[in-house]
């Protein structure tokens, strides 16, 4: 989740660099896990559990589709 915030941040998964907006931070940042889900045509987000709507690979369910980085309370 760190290297996921930092390229949000800086463009560069190991932070590494200035901020590619002045006052974005890692507390802005919300990360989430998705997985498409064919029967209703949408992203579902992803629970740690091994179940059809799981993603924990660990446990034998399916990986998540996709990984997403919003600003919930927006930019300041």
């Amino acid at each position: 989740m760190a290297a996921i915030k930092a390229l949000a941040i800086t463009g560069n998964a190991d932070g590494a660099g200035e901020p590619l907006l002045p006052r974005l931070s890692a507390e802005l940042i919300s990360v989430r896990i998705e997985r498409y889900t064919a029967e209703s045509g949408a992203l579902v987000e992803c629970v740690c559990e091994a179940t059809a709507s799981g993603c924990d690979s660990a446990q034998g369910a399916r990986g998540p589709d996709y990984v997403v980085a919003t600003l919930p309370d927006g930019y300041p």
